[in-house]
């Protein structure tokens, strides 16, 4: 590209136009909060979630100054480029395992791309939703007191190439999307949402009972991988993504391990996919 005048046009999400397309769906959760600017999603959630927000609640907006993605790493795009939201989410009851609300998320953010977009979206444990390999966007869940968290997804829509943070990143529009429209995308995303967690909700959270674990190792790029896994302490592990566990862990066999020898358990990692030599 040789100049601004020559990108996609970027138009601001329209709060009118974004409660027509959800009423149309008979959207349950309240009304979606669509702001200008501000410095994280997340962090204006977890603000009203300490004053009584409702389950449900959503916060998005065109650009953030102060976005974050896992490991407090700095996640930030030019206005309008991208789809940035974050959701307040009450369970009724403890969630047993709680290192699968960033795994239902992802579930349904790629089934919702994929679906729209007829693009193959996939999710890279724990947080990362790829095409063809390359990083699409990210997912953040924090926590905003006991037993209530805040999920918050970043998708790359109309980047060009030129405007990606990494090379390994892409955007909705290079992968070829059908469908660029912001308003139309959340809506697809938040109904998906909505209807994992509330099929979640109804089998008491069971990850089996509610189709979530076979719906995640459909959706997840990384099982049967070989991945390099770098811990908190600094150990680096190479070996081969087995499965995930009920916890939400990712069980990974290292290669210097025994054939036999019981696979790590991964709760807290950077993973990276290793491609074949």
């Amino acid at each position: 590209m040789s100049g601004d005048a020559e990108r996609v046009e970027r138009a601001p999400l329209d709060q009118v136009v974004l409660a027509a397309r959800l009423q149309a769906v008979a959207w349950r959760w309240p009304e979606v909060q669509v702001v200008n600017a501000t410095r994280s999603t997340n962090a204006d959630v977890s603000s009203i979630a300490g004053k009584g927000a409702a389950h449900g609640t959503v916060i998005t907006t065109d650009y953030q100054a102060a976005g974050r993605g896992r490991l407090g790493r700095r996640w930030e795009a030019p206005p309008a480029s991208s789809l940035m939201f974050s959701v307040l989410l009450r369970p009724y009851g403890p969630i047993p395992a709680a290192g699968w609300v960033p795994l239902v998320i992802g579930v349904a953010v790629s089934e919702a791309l994929t679906r729209v977009c007829k693009i193959p979206v996939v999710v890279k444990w724990p947080n990362d939703l790829l095409v063809n390999g390359a990083k699409l966007g990210g997912i953040l869940v924090e926590r905003a007191g006991t037993g209530i968290y805040v999920a918050g997804v970043g998708i790359n829509v109309n980047l060009e190439a030129d405007e990606l943070p990494t090379e390994a990143a892409t955007s909705l529009l290079l992968a070829g999307s059908e469908l660029l429209n912001r308003e139309d995308l959340l809506t697809a995303v938040l109904v998906h949402l909505e209807a994992w967690w509330d099929r979640w909700e109804v089998a008491g959270y069971d990850i089996e009972r509610s189709g979530l674990r076979e719906a995640y190792l459909k959706a997840c790029a990384t099982v049967g991988q070989r991945v390099q896994v770098s811990l908190p302490d600094g150990q680096v592990l190479i070996g081969t993504a087995l499965g995930v566990g009920l916890d939400g862990a990712l069980l990974v066999r290292p290669d210097l391990d025994l054939p036999n020898a019981p696979p790590r358990e991964i709760r807290a990692a950077d993973v990276v996919h290793v491609r074949p030599a």
